[in-house]
């Protein structure tokens, strides 16, 4: 079975057929990894510090007035 790794740069439409048409295994490539887990890190940050982000820390549209608690697990 093919294998896609998506990368940086993201994936072409063939990759992305491969994917949901023929069940190709995806996996991340390390560049992606590491910056998957530094972003992860900054938003950690911002959440502790309290900074208002739209969708992470707010309700998306109408609840976007909703503060999400740092405490809520679902972050």
């Amino acid at each position: 079975m093919e294998e896609i790794f998506l990368g940086v740069d993201g994936m072409t439409m063939e990759d992305l057929v491969a994917i949901a048409r023929y069940e190709a295994k995806v996996r991340l490539t390390e560049e992606s990894e590491k910056r998957i887990l530094s972003t992860r890190k900054l938003i950690e940050h911002w959440v502790q510090e309290e900074k208002i982000i739209y969708g992470v820390t707010t309700g998306f549209g109408a609840l976007s007035d909703v503060i999400i608690s740092k405490e809520d697990p679902s972050y």
